[in-house]
């Protein structure tokens, strides 16, 4: 869903018979209204550090637009793919000492490219720590992290029904803007489609995977999925490595 800064969104909450006061307030239905200041990326920004931002949902701010998806993530196409690749990548960045691998939910800024965003997954290496390529922003209180601004070496995005112009079109755009070297896209909604986005000047180029594997040269591996029945006869995804 693409909205702009009048929207509001809501969602019903469960009953709030026989709960205290503090309790209810947690469980009141989830309505925000998008501020005015919020149309351009510094005052997305100022709102996405304060207290009354969504906790819920994602919400970014795509190049003067806002994005609004308040829509359950489905488990077998998307939650489950994601746990298999934070599950092999994460270990991977530990056992290798490569750099430091984020899960979903950290919020990513880029000024160049008028981003602020929650990618699905995002790496960097240590060298573009180092190089102070990625910083950390704090929220307004002081005290935690709540932005990543820079550039990471790395980031992927699993298609959903409500994400997919944005995975496909807005962010294939922007995160070559950002100067991001890999972009990864995964659509496991009907048959299984992963394609390895390498940065190239004139844009992103899609690497042909060889003999069923896409060669990251990020990681300094190459990969593929392979999907099977669990024993609960579902499909599961397994991410292989070489």
């Amino acid at each position: 869903m693409k909205t702009m800064a009048t929207t509001a969104a809501r969602k019903r909450s469960p009953s709030k018979e026989g709960v205290d006061s503090q309790t209810r307030e947690a469980l009141s239905p989830l309505a925000f209204a998008i501020p005015a200041q919020a149309r351009d990326l510094e005052g997305f920004r100022d709102w996405s550090r304060a207290r009354q931002f969504p906790e819920n949902g994602s919400i970014a701010f795509i190049a003067g637009k806002i994005w609004v998806d308040m829509s359950p993530e489905r488990i077998e196409s998307h939650n489950d793919v994601k746990t298999e690749l934070n599950r092999v990548l994460a270990n991977l960045a530990v056992s290798e000492d490569l750099g430091k691998f984020q899960a979903d939910r950290v919020r990513l800024v880029n000024l160049d490219a008028e981003l602020s965003c929650e990618p699905d997954g995002l790496f960097a290496l240590w060298a573009s720590y180092e190089k102070g390529k990625l910083t950390k922003q704090s929220a307004k209180d002081g005290r935690a992290s709540v932005e990543l601004i820079g550039s990471p070496d790395w980031v992927v995005e699993i298609v959903s029904p409500s994400s997919e112009e944005k995975d496909t079109k807005e962010l294939l755009s922007k995160y070559h803007l950002a100067g991001i070297s890999e972009y990864w896209l995964i659509d496991a909604r009907d048959k299984f489609r992963f394609t390895l986005y390498q940065w190239a000047p004139e844009g992103y180029k899609a690497i042909a995977a060889k003999n069923g594997w896409n060669a990251s040269e990020v990681f300094g591996h190459s990969f593929r999925w392979r999907q099977f029945k669990n024993r609960l006869g579902e499909i599961q995804h397994r991410l292989e490595m070489r």
